[in-house]
């Protein structure tokens, strides 16, 4: 969509279809954060599991060193 819009369309546009255009961008540009936004968290919480397992590696890795 937006790659598609070349200067010389953005010229040949009316004033209708270039108000058109930008909210469109502006729908664009939201629905964009929101995706940002549900990746965002799901970063965070594999990030958080990544934490969580390493620390339960530690602990089996120290508790099998005390059994040697």
């Amino acid at each position: 969509m937006l790659c598609a819009t070349t200067d010389a369309a953005l010229q040949n546009f009316t004033k209708e279809e270039l108000e058109a255009h930008v909210e469109n961008l502006k729908g664009l540009q939201i629905k964009a954060n929101e995706v940002f936004e549900y990746w965002q968290k799901r970063l965070e919480s594999a990030l958080g599991d990544k934490d969580a397992f390493e620390q339960v590696i530690e602990s089996l890795v120290a508790h099998a060193k005390k059994l040697r």
